[in-house]
Order: C-alpha cells, then structure tokens, then sequence
C-alpha cells in the first residue's frame, strides 16, 4: 500500500506539463538520422554532448566487441552474424549492481552509452552496454540487396536479438542473476517498451525516450505539431517555399534551377523532392533548431527558394542532405543504387512493411498534398515489391498501441517526451497508470529525446525534472 501511494503521486507529478524557457538544444544524437549528420545539427549535438560529458566527469568506451545472432531466430540453421555492443563497466558493482541496455536504432552505435543513461548508472552502479540493431551500422546480416533475408528486419526480430543477446551477456559477461533496464530514445524508445510489455520476466524496467509506440498509418498529427510549434510567420513563410517550388517544378528550366540548389539528382519525383523538403523542415523544431530555422527565413529575401536551401537545409544537415537515398523512389528501388543504401533504405523497409509513420498532407498542413499515404505505398511497393504492406492496425494490436497499459498490461515504462517534438502523436502522452507515467517537457526548443541527454546549466528546468522523475522512478522498480 505505501509503494502504491508513492507511485501514485509520483505519477501524479509526472502528469504536470514541466514549462520553462528552454537554453539549450533539447537533441541528442544518437537519435539524428544519418542522411542529417552532414552539417550544424548534428556537430551542434556532439559539441554539446562533449562539454556535457566533461562538466559530469563521464567517459564512454568506443572498443566494439562482436556476438554472434541468429540470421532468423525462427530457423537457426540460417547461421549467423556478427551483431556489434559496447560495454561499459566504469559504474558497475560487479556484485550487485543491474545492467542497463541501450538499445540501436535506425543508425550505428559508435560507443557505449553516456549522457543521463550513464548519470543512472553511476547513481545505480549498473553494467552499461549498447547493442547496435540489426540491418544498420556494422550489424548486416546479409547483403542489403539480398530481399529474402532482409525480411527478417522486423520488431519481433529486434526483440528477439536483445533477448538472445541478454542470455549470452548474462551467461558470459554479467555472470549472476541481475536485473535488467532497458534505455532506448524514438524508435528503440519504443523497443524499449515492446520488450518490457513482452519480456517483463527479463526486464524489469523500460525507460522510453520519446517512444513511438503508436504504428500511425495516416500521421497527419506529425505535421498539426509542426505547424502548432512554428510562429504563424514562419510557418507561413516555410509553406511559400513549398509552393513556389511546387510552381518551379512544371518548368524544365525552374525544376532544374531548384534541384540545383538542393544538389538533389534529376531522378527524384515531385513527391521525393517535397518529401525532402518537409523532412529539412520537421527536423528543426523536432531536434530543438526552432528558432534558429525561423531566423533564418524571416524576412523572407527575394529568393525564398534558395533562402531556405543555402540558410537552412545545406548549413544544417550537409551538402548531400538534398540528394539522400531514403527519399527517393528511384534510388531505393534500383540496385544500381544500392551502394547508397546502408542505414537509408532499411528504415525505409521497416516504414513500409510494419510501422508506416507516414507524414501525410491534409487540407491546411504545410506539407504538399502530393504527400499522401498513396505516394508513401506506391514508393514502398516500388522499392519492395507489389505485396509491401504496413498493417499497423495488426501491430498496434500485438504491442498495444498508444496505450500499452489498458490493451497490454504494461508496467513499470516511464514515456517522455519533448512539446516541439512532432513525434509526440506516435507516442503514449499522458500517464497510463502509477506503473505507466509520463512527462512531457514544455519549452521553447524541448524536442526529441532531450532527457537523454547529461544536464547542463543551459538545460531547462522541463528537462531537468523529466530526469529526476527518471531517476526516481528507475531507483523504486530496482529496490
């Protein structure tokens, strides 16, 4: 009854929407795509990350070790692969301390994890490992133009290679019966959840950073936040910019001055290119770039185009941004291409063939309505075949949806989440139960798995909260 009456009001003060005025980029970036790491965004991150990282005396390990995975856990005669983890064992009381495991996502892990997961682990004096997901980084199991086996790259799949890897570790490297967290920011933010709702006997908690746990099919919530968050002249001035090049794109000589600009190739579609176009947009307020995307196009100059292409996009994700891979529908689906393909197009296939998360126009949004869940399938079923479907009704109902607690029983997950964030309508966003809370920091520029990240005196006081109530909540489910 007194842990119960704790929980409860615990969760109570999770509920609270934190607010204060935001210092600091609120990112980290881990959970920055590849295809945006090219310019100020991602450097901004790891600059930051680093003076974090030296104010709290943290180090990481960046010695990989490799553990061979089951191709297809259903059939093992598949053989194997070398799946890539990082350890950790600065904090750990070998005698009884837990093992945290930070789960990949959508990208390569470089390191063991720092940040607030390595704060946690001092204060609870655990194992810290990374585990670098299937089909992305060095973690291949067979060629990525090899169809067959990349239809192996699935949720059920990932799930499986962590709770394999966990009875390796803890057999080989942990050596005694421990309990186990799970860390993961956006999509393994969800893994995170996923393997606490269907391994609880392994897991003991979940901490789920922006975790979109909710398989959208038509997202049309993701560009409401977009247009929500922005000042109303910025986003005025952002939707000119798609509507003049959208104008540019049926003259030759315009769409060739435009795709120019973006150094994007002449085989990108309409819908590629404004699909590019809308990601360079969204990725501002989501990584806490807000304000500074929207100084950059106000006023607008007499060239709002290459205003928002030589100001924004190239300066803050990198010259080859506008050319990526993982938008067009010609490079994803001709091999001829396929040397543009690592850690691009197997998002793409996990988009296509279970979660969709599609970024759809509607009337009003910013985005183009050539954005429609019809442009998402036709490109998905170009690159992967006729049959290439996301059913996320049938997922939702195997991993519970945006309320994991009522529809899966879930318990001890704490969801976070960031208010300029766009993924916040893929996500759990209120608290579920005393066993399921959540935090949303409220500011100005608190975006994508901001609690990730280690404390500065620049870091709002939003912030800073979610992180005690993490802490808090990660010290009662490991009493």
């Amino acid at each position: 009854a007194e842990e119960h009456t704790r929980l409860t009001k615990m969760a109570a003060t999770a509920a609270v929407l934190l607010t204060l005025a935001c210092a600091a980029h609120a990112m980290y970036s881990d959970t920055i795509p590849v295809r945006a790491r090219g310019g100020l965004l991602y450097k901004t991150a790891v600059a930051e990350e680093k003076a974090a990282h030296l104010l709290h005396g943290l180090t990481t390990n960046s010695t990989p070790n490799y553990f061979q995975q089951f191709i297809n856990h259903s059939d093992p005669s598949r053989g194997t692969f070398n799946q890539k983890y990082y350890l950790d064992y600065t904090y750990w009381d070998v005698a009884s301390g837990p093992v945290f495991i930070y789960i990949g996502g959508e990208g390569p892990l470089g390191s063991s994890p720092g940040g607030y997961a390595a704060i946690v682990a001092q204060q609870q004096k655990a194992l810290l490992i990374a585990l670098e997901h299937r089909y992305y980084g060095e973690s291949i199991p067979a060629p990525l133009t090899d169809a067959q086996t990349l239809r192996t790259l699935s949720v059920e799949s990932a799930i499986s290679d962590i709770v394999t890897f966990m009875g390796f570790a803890s057999a080989s490297i942990v050596g005694r019966p421990a309990k186990w967290v799970s860390i993961g920011g956006s999509y393994p933010g969800a893994l995170s959840a996923w393997l606490r709702i269907r391994h609880p006997e392994l897991v003991v908690a979940s901490w789920s950073s922006s975790g979109v746990v909710d398989a959208v099919f038509n997202f049309t919530a993701f560009d409401e936040q977009i247009k929500f968050e922005l000042p109303p002249q910025c986003a005025a001035n952002i939707k000119a910019v798609y509507d003049l090049v959208e104008k540019a794109w049926d003259q030759p000589d315009q769409r060739a001055r435009v795709l120019g600009l973006f150094n994007t190739p002449s085989y990108f579609t309409k819908g590629d290119f404004m699909w590019m176009l809308a990601d360079s947009a969204a990725m501002g307020p989501q990584y806490g770039f807000k304000t500074a995307m929207c100084e950059t196009m106000t006023p607008l100059s007499g060239d709002p185009i290459a205003q928002f292409a030589q100001n924004w996009t190239i300066p803050h994700y990198g010259a080859d941004f506008g050319g990526s891979c993982y938008y067009s529908t010609v490079c994803l689906s001709d091999p001829s291409y396929s040397s543009q393909w690592p850690n691009q197009r197997p998002w793409v296939y996990q988009c296509c063939s279970e979660l969709a998360y599609w970024q759809i126009s509607y009337p009003g949004s910013l985005r183009s309505s050539v954005l429609t869940a019809d442009y998402f399938t036709a490109q998905c079923q170009s690159a992967f075949g006729p049959d290439t479907f996301a059913n996320t009704t049938g997922f939702n109902d195997i991993y519970g949806g945006n309320n994991p607690a009522a529809n899966k029983n879930a318990t001890n997950v704490i969801a976070l989440n960031g208010s300029d964030d766009p993924w916040q309508g893929a996500c759990v966003q209120q608290t579920l139960a005393a066993t399921y809370p959540e935090a949303t920091a409220a500011c100005d520029g608190c975006g994508h798995c901001g609690d990730l990240r280690a404390p500065t005196n620049a870091t709002s006081f939003a912030v800073r909260s979610q992180q005690q109530l993490i802490s808090e909540y990660l010290a009662l489910w490991l009493a």
